[in-house]
């Protein structure tokens, strides 16, 4: 399994709930406002690819792999639990 993390910058209101629907369609954790944590086995740029169908055109987004990247937080226990387990 990959994580992947998905950050956007929506211009266009109304884009965050389908966004939403589709990052929950996998395991996730919302870490930060627009910030996002994903386990799939699709590559950083199919999910790219995927999220360029839900959003607007103006929507910005950038999907990183950050498989086995190390980290560090100052977050609640829920998501540094979800981060120790990915």
């Amino acid at each position: 399994m990959n994580t992947i993390q998905i950050n956007y910058d929506l211009r266009v209101p109304g884009n965050y709930a389908k966004v939403e629907t589709y990052i929950k369609q996998y395991g996730w954790s919302h870490l930060l406002e627009s910030c996002w944590l994903i386990s799939t086995t699709k590559s950083a740029g199919t999910v790219r690819d995927e999220l360029k169908k839900v959003v607007h055109p103006t929507d910005k987004v950038a999907v990183f792999d950050v498989t086995n990247v190390s980290w560090g937080t100052n977050f609640s226990d829920d998501a540094t639990t979800w981060l120790k387990a990915a």
